[in-house]
């Protein structure tokens, strides 16, 4: 884990001695969306502990949306790892868009354009708490508006080297340093995509015993 500018530091590091210590790097804006890319896209691959949060919020009882704002909570609907209703032991399913809603009968969440809501269960009339399992992924503005003292929670020798990798493959001086950090970054996330608590955990009891999908309701 480390910071915005800690990362932009050493990937400035990395990248200028691999190129050859004569080299000055005059490209941190070109570096800092590079380590934004890369953070994204890792985000979204691993369900990373450090980003998860449990919320228990309240269905309306009429329209199938918590009466909560989650604006700053949950900011995708694939950032929602489960949904469980009150007591429930089963997460609640995704329902299928090949069925009507107003239709179906099994409590199930679908998704919700309102970025206040995220998220509605179907049948609307649904009452009671849910609990949520959710990631929060960092808002555009810590990039734009260069905040960069903001803490990137996940393993930062896997940003690093992909960040060193994607500007050595477009910068295309020095493939084989390039290849070399494209080996470190693979290799990285290899071990951590193995750890047991990164594995995608299934929205449903059903299947295998490590599944990796959501449940469908049909």
């Amino acid at each position: 884990m480390a910071q915005i500018k800690e990362l932009l530091y050493r990937v400035e590091t990395r990248v200028a001695l691999a190129q050859g210590l004569d080299v000055q790097i005059h490209a941190e804006e070109r570096i800092i969306e590079i380590i934004r890319h890369k953070y994204n896209s890792v985000f979204d691959q691993m369900w990373w502990d450090d980003y998860m949060n449990l919320g228990t919020f309240q269905l309306d009882g009429t329209t199938g949306v918590v009466v909560e704002d989650l604006t700053n909570l949950i900011r995708r609907f694939h950032d929602i790892h489960s949904v469980f209703l009150e007591n429930d032991d089963q997460p609640l399913p995704v329902a299928s868009r090949a069925f009507n809603p107003n239709n179906i009968r099994r409590p199930s969440i679908i998704s919700n354009s309102d970025v206040t809501k995220v998220f509605k269960v179907v049948p609307t009339d649904t009452t009671g708490p849910v609990y949520v399992w959710y990631r929060t992924v960092l808002p555009d503005s810590v990039w734009t508006d260069g905040a960069y003292e903001t803490e990137v929670n996940m393993d930062a020798e896997l940003i690093i080297t992909g960040s060193c990798y994607d500007f050595l493959i477009d910068d295309g001086t020095n493939q084989a340093a390039a290849d070399k950090f494209k080996a470190l970054f693979d290799g990285r996330y290899k071990q951590l995509s193995g750890l047991e608590h990164h594995h995608n955990i299934s929205k449903s009891s059903q299947g295998s015993s490590i599944p990796n999908d959501w449940y469908v309701d049909s």
